[in-house]
């Protein structure tokens, strides 16, 4: 399958149609294409998701040019969403997202902008960003921060793109309070009620409203058990 960006590019990708009606968005790392990320594509399918996976621009059988940084890929992200809220396999608001390295940092990202996106996990989020770079330093290594600027520089001149917001600013202010952590969290109650001999509160999965700043770091386990 194939589908347009909103600036004219063709991706090319895989779909696996959805047997429970949810679908998860698979965003590759920067080094790679779509076929890295099967295992993590097949696992979600036995779960019952659909899943779109997909090369982003510039890489695999997708047109554009190459951006390791993903600072582009954002455009590919919203493309590969509207693709999916045309399935009729898919029921409104059953759409979740799952990146792999700098796949991670750009679903950190859109998450932080869309509020269709219902659940992210962002596994090896990276740096994308001097900011970024120097927050992981913790002070330390400053030294290093001239070489990290001169691959932030010439991507910049290269691809004519740009880092968004830090990604623990965007991390930290989800839009939305339902992120597959707390769903996972709430599953795991209701389990340890019923070992206790206790009647599971019956709450809607989600209805926590505290901001979780690491919400973007639930492991892959935690979709396949989310329903």
């Amino acid at each position: 399958m194939s589908f347009h960006t909103g600036d004219g590019l063709l991706l090319s990708g895989w779909y696996v149609p959805s047997r429970n009606g949810a679908a998860i968005v698979i965003v590759h790392g920067g080094g790679g294409d779509r076929d890295g990320a099967r295992a993590h594509a097949a696992m979600l399918a036995r779960a019952g998701y659909g899943v779109l996976l997909y090369d982003a621009r510039g890489r695999g059988q997708s047109q554009g040019d190459p951006d390791a940084y993903g600072w582009a890929w954002g455009r590919d992200v919203d493309a590969a969403i509207a693709w999916l809220k045309q399935r009729p396999d898919i029921k409104a608001g059953r759409i979740g997202a799952l990146g792999l390295s700098t796949g991670a940092d750009v679903l950190v990202e859109a998450a932080a902008r869309r509020h269709d996106i219902r659940a992210v996990v962002a596994e090896g989020t990276t740096t994308r960003s001097l900011t970024d770079t120097a927050k992981v330093l913790h002070g330390g290594g400053l030294l290093s921060i001239p070489f990290w600027w001169i691959p932030y520089a010439a991507a910049q001149v290269l691809e004519n793109a740009s880092p968004g917001p830090p990604l623990a600013t965007l991390a930290a202010h989800p839009p939305h309070p339902d992120p597959l952590h707390r769903l996972d969290v709430e599953r795991r109650a209701r389990i340890t009620d019923l070992r206790a001999g206790r009647q599971p509160t019956r709450r809607p999965l989600g209805s926590q409203r505290r901001p979780h700043p690491k919400a973007y770091t639930t492991t892959p386990t935690s979709m396949s058990n989310a329903s």
